[in-house]
């Protein structure tokens, strides 16, 4: 920290990593009015445009074009579409937890969880993540890991911690400004 300051460097974001033991897994019900599906590869094209939509307003979003999306989300060979779930509301995708291989065979890593602003605050988000979580321990694994923005703008560390996971870890990220503009470390 003092080398960063030495350089002008100042903390901008916070995040952290986060952790749910699969066997404390509880069941929470899905909300009415919604529907729970397993991801299948059809939906690709409306997964992306959900999470562009969903992610539009976050710290460092970058929106993709969907064929470099899905070579970095759905299309790797880490995705696990067995344990990613999509939730409905009719036949609009409402949310979503995306779920990829951790090195370690006993983790489940999560690396994307979204609700479109429509239905955010209405316990999708925690349905689907307890789902994988359960879903996750009858796959064998027992633990789930995730990392999240602190600041993120829909209160996700609240979400997560309703789902059974908690902090493990933090982490920081650095800024300088050069030329007018800011840059991260």
């Amino acid at each position: 920290m003092r080398l960063f300051d030495r350089f002008g460097l100042t903390p901008t974001r916070y995040w952290f990593d986060m952790a749910a033991d699969t066997s404390q897994a509880r069941a929470v019900p899905v909300p009415v009015g919604f529907a729970v599906r397993t991801y299948a590869a059809p939906l690709q094209a409306e997964l992306h445009a959900a999470h562009m939509e969903t992610f539009a307003d976050h710290w460092g979003f970058q929106r993709r074009e969907l064929r470099e999306w899905v070579g970095l989300t759905i299309g790797t060979a880490d995705f696990v579409p067995e344990l990613s779930l999509l939730g409905y509301a009719g036949v609009d995708l409402a949310g979503y937890v995306l779920s990829y291989r951790d090195p370690d065979p006993e983790r489940l890593f999560i690396g994307q969880v979204g609700v479109r602003r429509p239905w955010r605050r209405r316990g999708l988000a925690v349905a689907l993540l307890t789902a994988v979580l359960r879903a996750a321990a009858a796959a064998g694994h027992k633990r789930v890991n995730l990392v999240v923005d602190a600041d993120n703008p829909t209160g996700a560390v609240g979400v997560y911690e309703r789902a059974g996971f908690t902090v493990e870890a933090r982490a920081v990220t650095y800024a300088a400004t050069f030329g007018g503009q800011p840059a991260a470390a």
